[in-house]
C-alpha cells in the first residue's frame, strides 16, 4: 500500500477538471488506472478504499467505451494482447452466489454488462468470481481468478473532485 500512496502523493498536486491529478473525469465521476504495480482483486479493493474510492462499477455503454478509449490511447494499451497484459480489476463479483454478480461498494446487481461473447463471457464457473477488463478480449469484461495479479481502475464521485492524497 505504500507503494501506492507514496506514487499518488508524489503526482497528486494539482486538480485535473473535477478530479485531483492523476485522477481523470468522466461524468459524475473520477477514475484512477493503477497501471504501475499489480495486485490480486482483494487487494486492489482495499487499495482504491484507502484512496477514498472503490474498484470501478461501469453502468453504462459510455462510461465501458471512455474506459476502453482511455486504456488504449492515453495509456497506449493494444487491444488483442496477451492475456494478463493490459488487464485491470473492476468492482464485480459472484463470490456469493455462482452466477449472481454484483458490484462490491454498492452490492447492486449488473444492470448493464460489457462480457466478452467470443469465449461465452463468463464461462469460469466457481474458479472465476471477479471481473477485469482485459487486452485480450479488447477491453470487454472477463471473469477470472481472483488470486491473479492484475492492475486496477478505482472509481470515486466527482462532485468536489476525488479525495485528496497525502504522501
Amino acid at each position: 500500500m505504500l507503494r501506492l500512496l507514496a506514487f499518488c502523493g508524489v503526482i497528486a498536486t494539482g486538480l485535473g477538471g473535477t478530479c485531483n491529478t492523476p485522477w481523470v473525469n468522466h461524468a459524475d465521476s473520477c477514475y484512477l488506472f493503477v497501471t504501475h504495480l499489480k495486485e490480486n482483486w482483494s487487494e486492489a479493493v482495499s487499495m482504491c478504499t484507502e484512496l477514498g474510492g472503490y474498484l470501478v462499477e461501469i453502468e453504462s455503454a459510455q462510461e465501458q467505451q471512455f474506459l476502453r478509449n482511455y486504456a488504449t490511447h492515453q495509456l497506449h494499451i493494444p487491444q488483442g494482447g496477451a492475456f494478463g497484459n493490459g488487464s485491470f480489476w473492476i468492482g464485480g463479483t459472484d463470490m456469493l452466489v455462482e452466477g449472481n454478480w454484483f458490484w462490491l461498494s454498492t452490492r447492486q446487481n449488473f444492470l448493464y454488462t460489457d462480457w466478452y461473447a467470443d469465449s461465452k463471457e463468463p464461462n469460469g464457473g466457481i474458479n472465476e468470481n471477479c471481473a477485469h477488463l482485459g487486452s485480450h478480449v479488447q477491453f470487454h469484461w472477463n471473469d477470472a481468478e481472483c488470486h491473479l495479479l492484475y492492475n486496477f481502475i478505482c472509481e470515486s464521485e466527482s462532485i468536489g473532485g476525488a479525495p485528496d492524497v497525502v504522501g
